[in-house]
């Protein structure tokens, strides 16, 4: 047998104590002389009970290390515990309540239940995406192409109406120089004169340059009604220049049976010439009632055409403003990562220094104090080393969690790496103030820990610092906190305040009973 192992002071697990403001007697756990080291050990081992390797079990945590031995019957079968979770599987029940306290550092609140997330992700697909930018991009075309066959229907039925006005106005014509050589053959037949013989010689064939415009440019229709028009009218041209010869002959018997024959010639000119002149007219307006009717064909597609443009367009303004929150978003993740802790949500570093000056700057105008609290963890190295890294962690998160709950939402808490945190105190009205939450914190750390099962205790040593007196920048009072914050874990002294920067050293300030005070 070995010699009998000295006492081993414990620390990080239940029964332990920790650094305190007033040193206490910790208790130790009586080994049995055995070669075989078991830390940890809980008080139901038995105070100086020898028992065999047969009668213990010994739990080992993630680095095959010894972390504690239970009692059991030495005739009782050898059981083995649960595997321990991962060392980063957090439980919901825990995360809840740790990221929930004063959450001052913390970014942009997340979408409860995903249901803002799930309502919009369908727009972040690629697929939507494209649809929505190629619906888009064809109901433009579709409105450029409907402006342009509107442009050309527009400027094709201006052309055919001008062209239809033209063979109406020319059938018109036609009309009135028939009607004006009637009117000239009844003013000879009424006179019998010579100038009205000579008149009506001057309006035989006026008509023949209308006919033939007509057939140059009225199409296919005119010239067929041209050509019917044209036999009428040479048999009463003939007809007039057999009066007007007639009357210079003066024989009125010809004359008389020339005009009978006329009549008929007459009544057929100006009868075609009416009804070609309705026939364009009729033309005309089925034409226009085909283009009003082409016209709103068009504006009924243009309509949803342009209804299709405008969802294409919301859906790509949803997908852009889609784009642009989740850029905002992931901006915003990355700067409260950039300056938040990832394991405990406390700010960070950056985060501390940047918002310590912030509170120095107004500080120096307003001539408030700013107070800055730093304390470092005793025992959080033997819980790390033999419970594991899990709890470890569990043991920051609940740390972090409990110091949240012992400031203002003003105030600023922060872990500046390993088992340091800081904390900053704008507005503070003086030392004893900042010492008063020192206290808080120092008696909440101390309260008992459940760190997945396994109870834990630990302490803290803690320094004070404040602004102006202890400094004139964020450095100088860290490094002033530091100090005093090592002197406490030196001395086991709990909590220790700066003193000012003067040439008396471990002095004690009034009021301050059991708190070493260094420059």
């Amino acid at each position: 047998m070995a010699a009998t192992a000295a006492p081993r002071p414990r620390a990080g697990v239940a029964g332990a104590a920790t650094s305190m403001i007033s040193p206490r007697p910790r208790p130790r756990c009586a080994q049995p002389p055995t070669p075989r080291r078991h830390v940890g050990c809980r008080p139901s081992c038995g105070q100086g009970r020898a028992t065999t390797a047969r009668s213990r079990q010994t739990r080992r945590n993630g680095q095959g290390q010894r972390v504690g031995c239970l009692e059991a019957p030495a005739s009782a079968p050898r059981q083995y515990p649960d595997p321990e979770p991962h060392p980063h599987a957090l439980s919901q029940e825990l995360k809840a309540p740790l990221l929930a306290p004063n959450w001052i550092e913390h970014g942009p609140k997340a979408p409860a239940n995903g249901e803002v997330i799930m309502s919009t992700d369908w727009l972040s697909r690629r697929g939507i995406r494209r649809v929505a930018t190629a619906g888009l991009a064809v109901g433009l075309a579709a409105l450029a192409t409907l402006a342009i066959v509107g442009t050309r229907g527009a400027k094709q039925a201006t052309a055919q109406v001008r062209a239809s006005n033209q063979v109406s106005i020319a059938w018109q014509s036609v009309f009135v120089e028939i009607s004006e050589q009637d009117a000239a053959l009844r003013q000879y037949l009424a006179t019998g004169t010579s100038l009205d013989r000579a008149a009506l010689r001057a309006v035989i064939g006026s008509a023949e340059e209308q006919l033939d415009w007509l057939t140059a440019h009225g199409g296919s229709d005119a010239a067929f009604q041209v050509v019917q028009l044209r036999r009428h009218y040479a048999r009463y041209e003939n007809t007039l220049h057999a009066v007007a010869a007639a009357g210079e002959q003066g024989q009125p018997e010809r004359i008389e049976a020339h005009v009978q024959s006329a009549a008929p010639e007459f009544s057929a000119l100006r009868r075609m010439s009416v009804a070609n002149i309705e026939r364009e007219r009729r033309g005309l307006a089925a034409y226009l009632a085909a283009a009003d009717g082409r016209n709103q064909a068009l504006q009924s597609i243009a309509v949803g055409v342009i209804i299709i443009d405008l969802a294409t367009f919301a859906l790509c303004a949803a997908i852009l403003i889609g784009y642009q929150r989740r850029v905002e978003r992931q901006a915003a993740s990355s700067h409260h990562q950039a300056t938040h802790d990832a394991l405990t949500g406390l700010a960070n570093r950056v985060l501390f220094h940047d918002r310590a000056q912030q509170a120095l700057n107004i500080a120096a105008r307003t001539r408030q104090p700013v107070g800055i609290v730093s304390l470092d963890l005793n025992g959080f190295k033997q819980v790390n080393d033999t419970l594991g890294h899990h709890r470890g962690d569990l043991l920051l998160q609940h740390v972090a969690n409990r110091l949240t709950e012992c400031v203002r939402d003003t105030d600023t808490v922060a872990r500046l790496g390993g088992d340091e945190f800081s904390i900053l105190l704008p507005n503070v009205t003086s030392v004893a103030d900042a010492t008063e939450v020192a206290r808080r914190v120092l008696d909440s750390l101390r309260q008992p820990l459940d760190l997945d099962g396994q109870p834990a205790i630990v302490g803290a040593s803690i320094g004070v610092v404040i602004f102006p007196e202890h400094g004139a920048d964020v450095e100088l009072l860290l490094q002033h906190a530091d100090k005093a914050m090592y002197t406490a874990k030196q001395g086991r002294l709990g909590i220790c305040v700066a003193a000012e920067p003067h040439p008396t050293t471990n002095t004690v300030r009034p009021g301050h009973r059991g708190r070493t005070v260094v420059n």
